[in-house]
């Protein structure tokens, strides 16, 4: 069995420790036989066998212009204990388009107590909703649905002048075919303009030109769509006065339909009992839908009535007096009325009831009053897969009360299980410990502030004991005239609500907003609508335990197989494989398994690093075939859901503020010309690059070439350092052999050197040390001499080499600093280019030290406006850090 590494025990020790040292279990009867025992044994086996992690993702803006720079701070957490979590090594970082498709992709390590890292926007990128969705290798041992996600709006030049009203409607009510109307609009008149060689594409598509009404300025397109793909947007392009824009429209197309799931609280509708029914409503377009109606029997009599109190949630209160077919008549906005079956009402059942009074959690268990009432049943109590209690339900209690301050935050799952461990009822709520979350204070130096002046800031961390907190947090400050700090989307809602609950959540924000005295009501209404989704809970229960399959990643990988024989087909066992990186100093050897499988594993280069690998036969020879494993990355099958559509209307003077901050950083934006035809005779390619090229060794360009007017090549090898040239015999460094000559990647002897003209070398390169040799094995003791011909295009001929592989994988990002600028002097406070941030500041990594202090600071913009300071993260025991400031900037 393979010793799994350090870093990976340690992480399961940690899980184990707190998992013994949190879970006290809530209730102090003990389960008879040894059952007690035999549950917490099989929860502690599941997280110790699979530990699981969450990722919340801070970004400084949640709108960006193309060409702009979307910076971010990753915070890994254990899921268990929200501890950070630090031993899978990257995250990686997407940005998606509505197509689901990567725009960008980075990879992110840990370094100075964080993941950080940017985005750069293409500045050609086209305008729409786009999405990051981050994990790590480890996370996908689980669905794709686990990995977080946040909606970014990202804008263009063009949106500040021109605009389009879309309207979109099933043709005929058929929901696979799609009609269209697009209006443009000059943005500032509100005027109909007419656009020039109008393209559209809907996923899986491809680019087309439509026709459309150039008096109207509008256009009609009909087009089929597949349900099952999600097509939510639709690509453009069209040209108006000798610009380009590109942009992804939303599709919601019109639709009446909608449809609705009921469920009865616990699972179960008990027959001769009340019952509590929660039930959500869903548009066409995937979000709530608003409905109302009432609950009839076959009869046609009205039980009860009904309507969707948020987002197209509700519930209501029925006792079924039979297991009679039940139905729900419901009508939408539109009046379109439906009728949706009810679960049917079960005589031999029990299920779990839960309800908050006065900071206690009450469960109760309604019986079926023909259930055999000699039938053991025991409660299970958990939080995140931590096992809270056990106990066997005793028919004699109404119900059992637990304090809200003792239950951990987050969602709650509450079981019914029966003598044989297999779950009949199943309830989740939701708890916000405020233990669990940092209390906090921002304060400045001053109340208001004028043009280009400096701001000191002070964060304050305590817990609810008053106890200071240190922390290693991320802090952004945004002008609240460009964007406003995202309501849906924070490190709250994500760590303690959405990574834990199945589905799509509209609107996550809401729940938590302070003073809303309905938000709790329907955050149990989402409750009984959603599912926990970490661990199958029923196996766990049953000694069926979950393993991943994915192993943490501690570092980068390059992996594949060497096949030999006379075929290339057998696996070749202790053949040895060297990795050569082209652009930095590394070098490794290693040899294949008996399978013919090696790994490279033991180091990290940044991205854009290319490595050329190599392998041999056990006597140095080339007969071999050198098969690298793909780089493979999860795919993207989900549907981008709207939280918050941009107002277009609100955001344009900042789209117009950043680009021209855009043009002044980086000079004029590149403009999108028509396509060119290019006539003239091609001319051949010709970069004079060897198979082999590493900026390590010693490089004698065309241009050199032509400067030495060398009569041959013995000449031009003369003053390389290190290469002694006597005649036609060539000796590098103090080598009494000759050095390995390629020419175009093909050997040659010595003595058929001084038949290459040098009119016809584009390029020489030596390699004298072991970084540029290694790859040649013990042909290259000798140091190596390559040369690239005009004729050759040298690196066409590593196709013929089977043994011989080039790969640039994905490497770590480089971090860059954020640009903050000072204005110490008069002469900087003066200065006549403009201030135009919308991110005013940004910094990834703010720690407060052991009094729960972090003092930051930096310069106001040039236009007067409020500024909203947001910090966020999570402490070392898993506290979660959420504080909003403000900031006045009105000062003239």
């Amino acid at each position: 069995m393979k010793l799994l590494n350090v870093q990976v025990w340690k992480k399961l020790l940690v899980t184990f420790l707190f998992f013994w040292l949190v879970s006290t279990l809530l209730f102090s009867q003990q389960v008879e036989g040894g059952l007690l025992d035999s549950i917490k044994s099989r929860f502690l086996q599941q997280a110790i066998s699979f530990p699981q992690e969450k990722i919340y993702a801070q970004i400084d803006k949640n709108f960006y212009l193309s060409g702009e720079t979307v910076w971010l701070r990753a915070y890994l957490a254990d899921a268990m204990s929200h501890r950070p979590d630090t031993t899978s090594r990257y995250i990686y970082v997407e940005l998606l388009n509505p197509y689901n498709q990567v725009v960008r992709r980075i990879k992110i390590r840990h370094a100075d107590g964080a993941y950080a890292g940017h985005i750069d926007l293409p500045e050609d990128v086209p305008a729409g909703e786009y999405q990051l969705r981050l994990y790590t290798r480890f996370m996908e041992n689980l669905n794709p649905d686990y990995f977080f996600r946040r909606k970014i709006d990202i804008g263009s030049p063009e949106s500040v002048l021109y605009r389009i009203e879309a309207s979109f409607e099933y043709q005929n009510g058929n929901p696979k075919e799609i009609q269209a109307e697009l209006r443009f609009l000059d943005a500032k008149t509100g005027q109909g303009i007419v656009p020039e060689n109008l393209k559209i594409k809907q996923q899986g598509g491809i680019l087309k030109e439509i026709e459309y009404s150039r008096k109207e300025s509008a256009a009609n397109a009909t087009f089929k769509v597949d349900p099952d793909q999600h097509a939510n947007a639709l690509y453009l392009e069209y040209d108006y006065l000798g610009r380009t824009q590109k942009l992804f429209i939303p599709m919601h197309p019109k639709s009446n339909d909608y449809h609705a799931d009921f469920f009865p609280e616990g699972g179960n509708l008990i027959m001769d009992a009340p019952n509590k029914v929660a039930f959500k409503a869903i548009g066409s377009d995937g979000l709530g839908e608003d409905v109302r109606g009432f609950v009839k029997n076959q009869s046609g009599d009205t039980l009860v009535t009904f309507k969707s109190e948020h987002l197209g949630m509700g519930c209501f209160f029925i006792n079924p007096e039979s297991n009679e077919t039940l139905y729900a008549v419901c009508r939408n906005s539109d009046n379109i009325e439906k009728t949706f079956e009810l679960p049917k009402a079960v005589a031999d059942g029990a299920s779990i009831q839960t309800f908050w009074q006065k900071g206690h959690l009450l469960v109760n268990v309604v019986k079926s009053q023909s259930l055999d009432s000699t039938q053991p049943f025991y409660l299970v109590v958990h939080c995140r897969g931590l096992l809270l209690g056990a106990l066997k339900w005793d028919d004699k209690k109404d119900f059992i009360s637990f304090d809200k301050d003792s239950l951990p935050s987050g969602v709650i799952n509450v079981l019914l299980v029966n003598s044989k461990l297999m779950p009949v009822s199943e309830r989740l709520v939701f708890n916000l410990n405020q233990s669990d979350v940092a209390n906090y204070t921002i304060t400045t130096d001053k109340g208001n502030y004028g043009k280009r002046e400096l701001v000191k800031a002070s964060l304050n961390l305590k817990d609810i004991k008053n106890q200071p907190i240190a922390a290693n947090l991320s802090v952004s400050v945004t002008d609240d005239k460009d964007v406003t700090p995202d309501s849906c989307v924070n490190v709250i809602t994500s760590i303690l609500l959405a990574s834990d609950l199945r589905g799509y959540i509209e609107n996550p924000g809401y729940y938590f907003i302070n003073g809303n005295p309905k938000a709790s009501m329907h955050l149990d209404m989402l409750m009984m609508t959603q599912g926990w989704r970490r661990y199958d809970i029923r196996k766990v229960l049953v000694d069926t335990i979950a393993k991943p399959q994915v192993a943490i990643e501690i570092g980068q990988e390059i992996s594949g197989k060497v096949k030999s024989g006379i075929l290339l087909n057998k696996s070749s066992v202790d053949y040895p494989v060297t990795i050569l990186s082209t652009t930095y100093p590394f070098f490794e050897q290693t040899f294949t398994d008996k399978s013919g499988a090696f790994k490279f594993n033991h180091f990290e280069l940044p991205d854009s690093a290319s490595y050329i690998v190599q392998a041999q036969t056990k006597s140095k020879g080339n007969r071999v075939d050198l098969i690298l494993d793909q780089e493979n990355f999860p795919p993207e099958k989900g549907r981008v859901f709207s939280q918050k559509k941009a107002d277009y209307r609100k955001i344009e003077d900042y789209m117009l503020k950043a680009s021209q901050k855009y043009t002044y950083e980086n000079g004029i934006r590149m403009v999108n010309l028509d396509a060119v035809t290019v006539t003239a005779e091609r001319k051949s390619k010709s970069n004079g690059n060897s198979i082999y090229s590493s900026a390590f060794n010693t490089q004698i360009s065309a241009d050199q070439i032509a400067e030495k007017n060398a009569t041959d090549i013995y000449q031009l090898l003369v003053g390389i350092a290190g290469v002694n040239v006597s005649g036609n015999r060539i000796r590098i460094r103090s080598s009494d052999s000759p050095p390995l000559i390629l020419v175009d990647g093909m050997d040659i002897a010595e003595d058929e050197l001084g038949m290459i003209a040098v009119q016809d070398i584009e390029q020489i390169e030596v390699a004298k040390d072991p970084s540029g040799t290694a790859i040649f094995g013990g042909k290259g003791n000798n140091g190596v001499v390559m040369i690239s011909t005009k004729r050759g295009e040298g690196l066409q001929t590593h196709e013929e080499n089977t043994n011989i592989k080039f790969v640039t994988p994905l490497g770590y990002q480089i971090a860059k600093q954020f640009y903050t600028p000072k204005y110490e002097t008069r002469e900087q406070i003066d200065n006549s280019i403009p201030d135009l941030r919308s991110t005013i500041y940004w910094c990834p990594v703010l720690k407060t030290d052991q009094q729960g202090k972090a003092l930051f600071e930096f310069y106001t913009a040039d236009m007067p406006s409020t500024y909203s300071i947001l910090v966020e993260g999570i402490a070392p025991d898993g506290k979660i850090v959420r504080a909003i400031g403000k900031i006045r900037r009105e000062k003239k």
